[in-house]
């Protein structure tokens, strides 16, 4: 179904900077260069429009639907110093908390009790109170993207050893090893719970699946073969499938539960043959147009896709079951086949 129609009047073009979703993904928040939006993820509808006439937002993180969201200033004209943490109170149109560093911002993660701000090659961790009290600082290995995944009790982001991931568990402060990757980390994803971590490095072709209790290996996909830059992943709200967007042009979704419907090579059973052909492939994906996005769920066989760069769009996808080939031999009638269909997409109005 196309739905190509525009989403939201504006008085002038904006610069698109980010996007990151709530913590259910049932709504994610835009920031631009003169404020930021709040949008319900499916059906897509505009619920919050913040113009500020003094600068842009670089950064806006939601605390679930509360009135709550941290800011970043961002863009040609920064509403805030892009070294401050304000967390506003939309309720109040007011900033409620304001945090300052030495370094500029790069990422910001929310939890009913917890402010964890990413810098360069830091992790600060408060108390969400007011005013905020400092609970930890951790250092990482340069992190230029701003990487990491908060869920639960749980936080991770780069060692200071590339390819290896720090976990802490916020009830105890204890801090955990995952030797992941032999290079650096690019991405990380938690299950809503925070009981498993899923992780891609700059190389692209291989995420892995640990568990945060005691960081032990649970699962291997390939990606792919060539190299690829990992934009976002993210695991649907049961933990049994988990969405890879790369630059690749690709979506990917995986099978987690017990990984029996991702694709493996003909040649899988036969000993002794490069790892290559034992590997595990999603099940079903698809080729994307866009450079670019964040990834999230609105259904178990719903994706939601918001393209922040060149033509910026939300787009859905649905995972479906296509009927097997009568003419096929009998593994593959038997064998679901799965296809990723692009149900709706919307542009964004007013962005650049």
């Amino acid at each position: 179904m196309n739905t190509h129609r525009n989403i939201a009047q504006d008085t002038g073009p904006k610069t698109f900077l980010s996007c990151s979703f709530n913590q259910d993904y049932g709504c994610f928040a835009v920031s631009h260069d003169s404020g930021f939006r709040v949008y319900s993820s499916d059906p897509l509808e505009l619920r919050v429009d913040r113009r500020f006439q003094d600068g842009g937002i670089g950064i806006s993180q939601m605390l679930y639907r509360t009135n709550y969201l941290a800011l970043v200033g961002g863009g040609h004209n920064p509403k805030y110093s892009q070294n401050k943490v304000i967390i506003w109170d939309d309720l109040k149109h007011r900033p409620a908390i304001s945090l300052e560093f030495l370094s500029s911002i790069l990422n910001v993660l929310l939890s009913r009790t917890r402010i964890v701000v990413v810098l360069k090659n830091k992790v600060h961790v408060y108390a969400f109170s007011s005013p905020p009290s400092q609970i930890a600082a951790y250092e990482t290995a340069d992190n230029p993207h701003g990487i990491a995944a908060l869920a639960g009790s749980h936080l991770a982001f780069p060692s200071r050893t590339p390819g290896q991931i720090q976990i802490v568990n916020l009830e105890d402060n204890l801090v955990s090893i995952v030797r992941a990757h032999k290079s650096a980390i690019r991405c990380l994803a938690l299950n809503n719970n925070g009981t498993i971590l899923a992780s891609a490095s700059d190389t692209g072709t291989i995420i892995r699946l640990h568990t945060t209790s005691n960081t032990a290996f649970l699962h291997e996909f390939r990606r792919g073969l060539d190299r690829a830059e990992v934009y976002s992943m993210a695991f649907s709200n049961s933990s049994r499938r988990l969405a890879i967007l790369s630059d690749k042009n690709t979506l990917h979704v995986f099978d987690t539960s017990s990984a029996v419907a991702n694709r493996r090579h003909l040649l899988s059973k036969v000993p002794l043959l490069p790892s290559y052909f034992s590997s595990e492939w999603s099940f079903v994906s698809a080729r994307v147009a866009g450079h670019r996005g964040v990834v999230g769920w609105s259904a178990e066989d719903s994706i939601i896709v918001v393209w922040t760069s060149d033509k910026c769009k939300w787009e859905k996808y649905d995972i479906v079951e296509r009927e097997s080939s009568p003419s096929g031999n009998e593994e593959e009638r038997e064998a679901p086949r799965w296809e990723l269909v692009r149900e709706a997409w919307r542009s964004f109005e007013g962005f650049d």
